[in-house]
């Protein structure tokens, strides 16, 4: 015996069915499905209860994105993946200088993560010149992550050799005691932390050294860092470079 269909069961599949194929339906749905958006994309990043427009600095492989908001065009904020959509408004001008900002930091870490670590460096009976310095000055920035998983590349824009002196008691501080000769030097260099999923750039501003022939290291040369100068700091997605 067949069963009698149920009148209120078909109206109800049926409403359910202009429901799923409107227009208005498949909207919310694309808005919240998850997109690859790419470096340069030009997005709506939510903060708060509000859309914003913003420019894809780059995909995090720990998840979500980096992006670059035109209300403020020069901060890098992450945000979860949930929160970012298609552009839903008529994009704006200031959106163009962001993505080419955006380009232009990347093109620049990779230039200055360029190159490799100097690990072993031997000093000892080398006469001081700022050739030996700057590569004394690497060494110790480069090995700052030796045997992790991260490399460390220093690139200097400039260096400066001041006159030599003898070691003052209370100037140079006591691990400078047994040194005979110290040269201040004044130098301009960027230190890259080359990880896995993202380069950190420490630009280093007229840093001070104090470089000697350190005695209690078999006379091979050190630079300790006499006073500090500025450093400005950057961390950017690798996948900002796809």
């Amino acid at each position: 015996m067949n069963k009698q269909a149920n009148p209120n069961r078909m109206v109800f599949l049926l409403f359910a069915a202009l429901v799923v194929t409107s227009p208005a339906f498949v909207v919310r749905a694309q808005n919240n499905e998850s997109t690859d958006f790419k470096a340069g994309n030009r997005v709506e990043g939510r903060s708060g209860s509000k859309w914003k427009q913003c420019t894809v600095v780059g995909h995090r492989a720990t998840g979500g994105y980096t992006l670059r908001c035109d209300d403020k065009p020069l901060e890098e904020s992450v945000f979860a993946a949930s929160d970012v959509r298609a552009m839903q408004t008529p994009d704006n001008d200031g959106g163009k200088r962001v993505a080419e900002e955006a380009k232009r930091t990347v093109a620049q870490a990779i230039a200055q993560c360029v190159g490799e670590p100097l690990l072993d460096l031997r000093t000892k009976g080398r006469a001081a010149s700022a050739e030996l310095f700057r590569n004394v000055i690497k060494a110790f920035f480069d090995r700052g992550a030796q045997g992790g998983l991260h490399k460390h590349v220093t690139t200097f824009e400039n260096l400066e050799v001041g006159k030599p002196y003898r070691w003052q008691p209370g100037t140079d501080g006591q691990r400078l005691g047994q040194a005979k000769t110290v040269y201040p030097a004044k130098a301009s260099f960027v230190v890259c932390d080359d990880g896995p999923y993202d380069w950190s750039i420490a630009e280093y501003k007229d840093y001070n050294f104090s470089c000697y022939g350190d005695e209690t290291r078999n006379g091979e040369w050190s630079c300790g860092v006499n006073e500090s100068g500025t450093i400005k700091s950057r961390l950017i997605p690798k996948q900002s470079s796809n």
